[in-house]
């Protein structure tokens, strides 16, 4: 085999991986959480965002034990700072929403487990 052969099936090998991995992400093992973390998270949500319904089998899907008890101690869900990059940038190209950046984060984290968010991220750069 050449080698134009060899960097042509290389390069359609990454592009696939590329496909796979955007059509079918990695399946979550769901967590479980202490039913002590669960209530305080449902008490705490109600009070914050009484209008929203949370589905603690999803979340637990998502969301550690040490990030509902994160989320327990400061009112919203840790992400990483590159998560947190990615939701400011998608913030400010948005042209419906104006708003400071940091709140706008402040109120995601308040919702939204770090894997959700990536998720939605995700959602919103395909459709553009």
């Amino acid at each position: 085999m050449s080698e134009k052969h060899y960097m042509c099936l290389l390069f359609l090998s990454f592009l696939l991986s590329i496909i796979f991995f955007l059509l079918f992400p990695k399946t979550l093992e769901p967590f479980t959480w202490n039913d002590t973390s669960a209530q305080s998270f449902l008490v705490t949500q109600h009070s914050m965002n009484p209008h929203i319904v949370f589905d603690l089998g999803v979340l637990q899907s998502q969301a550690s034990q040490e990030e509902v008890d994160y989320f327990n101690e400061n009112n919203k869900w840790p992400w990483s700072s590159s998560t947190t990059q990615l939701y400011e940038t998608a913030i400010k190209k948005n042209p419906y929403i104006r708003t400071y950046s940091g709140d706008a984060v402040n109120y995601a984290q308040s919702i939204y487990n770090e894997t959700a968010i990536l998720t939605i991220l995700k959602n919103q750069f395909q459709r553009h």
